[in-house]
């Protein structure tokens, strides 16, 4: 399989996988050393081995995986940032955790940070659930920083042989919560 001279990367990876980070400067491209990009508007970065299952092909653009991506812009934003943007990649299935974590581990701390990124991975070890929304996740911590335990996210109930999900629950005291509501739940 021929390796492409130059990948779509970092911010610009980002963008197209619609990943909710900042928009991009410049084109972001990442390609092997030795290799020269001079065009005005393009940021080139080189790594020395992209792995193959690093690279994938979105559009017919050589792109970095969305895990790949997240690692390399794990320092653009602080870990709380971060955190909502794996999220609402795990929610959406564009990666998940345990790649995640192989991804990070394999690229070098030395020239780019990767302790935000360490910290994101590190919260979320051990069964983590990304919830149905950034909001939801908001109204659980409120919860808690209330006092109250944690709630179980998305938490399944069946009325009248009917499934629902119910945003944060306390399951033992039969409290559920919807918060976000028709508008984000309903459908006819």
């Amino acid at each position: 399989c021929d390796r492409p001279a130059a990948v779509a990367s970092h911010l610009t990876a980002a963008r197209m996988w619609r990943l909710r980070l900042p928009e991009p400067e410049h084109i972001e491209l990442t390609t092997p050393p030795g290799r020269r990009v001079r065009a005005e508007g393009v940021r080139q970065h080189r790594f020395g081995q992209l792995a193959a299952e690093e690279v994938h092909r979105l559009r017919g653009i050589p792109v970095t995986t969305p895990a790949r991506t997240l690692v390399d812009c794990g320092n653009r934003v602080g870990a709380g940032e971060l955190g909502r943007v794996v999220d609402d990649a795990l929610r959406r299935r564009l990666v998940v955790l345990p790649d995640l974590a192989r991804c990070h581990a394999r690229v070098p701390g030395g020239r780019r940070p990767t302790a935000a990124m360490a910290r994101v991975l590190a919260e979320r070890a051990g069964g983590h659930d990304p919830g149905g929304s950034d909001r939801e996740l908001q109204v659980a911590r409120t919860l808690v920083a209330a006092g109250l335990r944690p709630p179980v996210r998305q938490h399944r109930v069946v009325v009248a042989q009917r499934t629902f999900f119910l945003d944060p629950a306390y399951p033992d005291a039969r409290v559920g919560i919807e918060f976000d509501g028709w508008d984000a739940h309903g459908t006819f």
